[in-house]
């Protein structure tokens, strides 16, 4: 196989594929038959042993004479779903030798892909609030999706150094603290911004309780 490797999937339909295929063979030799299969797994394939995964695909190509190549060899077609999560796609190219199918080459789509994993979105996002300088109080988001979720909460649309949790508490707020907060959602599907909550942080001016 050689050229660029395709692979793009809508819900449970893949469209995968390379620029070229051509036989490797002496002269005068004419392969067995050819199959194509798309592979999802949780490392990149270097040839060192069985490939460790899913199919996802496979679909016949039918035989090559020596020096003779496909190109374009893209197919479209339902493929077989594995546990949803994040994975490596590999791209095989089999070859039967009247038993079985074995690999004779092979390549790494260069990005781990989400299979089955479902986009984050916000269920509850974080309430406004008004509290004076030194009242305790906690921010919360409430947000699904297939995890692990991220979270990545900003003041006026900067990001807060270490604010990575569902909540963002202020033990002991201060005037500076003041402003619109929103949190960024992610994981492997995407990532989605909360609305702002307004935090208003007063400061009481001094007043006699007693003479």
């Amino acid at each position: 196989m050689s050229g660029t490797f395709y692979y793009s999937a809508v819900g449970n339909v893949v469209t995968y594929g390379v620029d070229e295929v051509s036989n490797y063979r002496p002269n005068y030799t004419t392969s067995g038959t050819l199959v194509i299969q798309g592979w999802a797994t949780s490392a990149p394939y270097y040839g060192n042993g069985p490939i460790v995964g899913y199919k996802l695909a496979e679909s016949s190509i039918g035989t090559l004479q020596e020096g003779y190549y496909l190109r374009n060899v893209i197919r479209t077609q339902t493929f077989s779903l594995p546990p949803p999560g994040y994975y490596y796609i590999v791209f095989v190219l089999a070859e039967w030798n009247l038993w079985q199918y074995l690999t004779v080459d092979y390549g790494n789509f260069p990005t781990i892909r989400a299979i089955g994993v479902v986009g984050p979105s916000i269920l509850a996002p974080p309430q406004s609030y008004s509290v004076n300088v030194g009242q305790a109080v906690t921010l919360t988001v409430s947000a699904s999706g297939t995890a692990p979720l991220y979270y990545q909460w900003n003041k006026n649309g900067i990001a807060i150094s270490g604010a990575t949790g569902s909540t963002l508490s202020f033990g002991s707020p201060q005037a500076t603290d003041t402003g619109s907060y929103t949190v960024v959602v992610s994981n492997g599907a995407g990532a989605v911004t909360s609305a702002a909550a307004n935090l208003t942080v007063t400061v009481v001016s001094p007043f006699i309780t007693s003479n």
